[in-house]
């Protein structure tokens, strides 16, 4: 009996140590996703609505009414001139869940090189501020269920100016 005590265990401990580190490797990495928004209280809206998970924009689908070209024409013309970039992108990353509402908005900058810029904190409001304005937008699905999901609006800059929205 005591053999097979000594049997059992040495077969049950490496089986639970590979299983600790397989469960390690899964947890970090699902939890890493590339373009997962963390919440933030100075600027994220507490009351705003997730149903758990929140699916990549590559995997739902969610999109605003009519597309881009509405995109373009509801804030084209909204947006002036930003002081802080003068040729360069802009990408905002958001959140859109089950009820098609919008938060949790970051912005990227970079310039014409793909160099990480700063972006001024009155243009930062003003792009997130006439991206609120967006109320059309329509929830991912996901076998046939509306999901929260990530998703993304990139601005072309040249001369201080909005010139395409992609």
């Amino acid at each position: 009996m005591r053999k097979l005590n000594r049997i059992v265990n040495i077969i049950l401990i490496p089986s639970f140590i590979i299983s600790v580190v397989i469960s390690v490797l899964i947890y970090n990495g699902l939890s890493k996703e590339i373009g997962n928004i963390k919440y933030d209280a100075n600027t994220d809206n507490k009351n705003f609505e997730i149903n758990g998970y929140i699916y990549q924009y590559y995997q739902s689908g969610a999109q605003y009414f009519y597309g881009r070209a509405a995109i373009r024409s509801e804030i084209l013309d909204k947006i002036k001139a930003l002081k802080s970039i003068q040729n360069g992108y802009v990408t905002a990353r958001f959140v859109v869940n089950h009820r098609g509402e919008t938060d949790r908005y970051r912005l990227l900058v970079v310039d014409t090189n793909y160099e990480k810029m700063k972006i001024s904190q009155d243009d930062n409001n003003l792009i997130i501020k006439e991206l609120k304005s967006l109320n059309n937008w329509i929830p991912g699905v996901i076998k046939n269920k509306k999901v929260d999901s990530y998703s993304l609006i990139n601005f072309k800059i040249q001369h201080g100016k909005i010139v395409d929205i992609f």
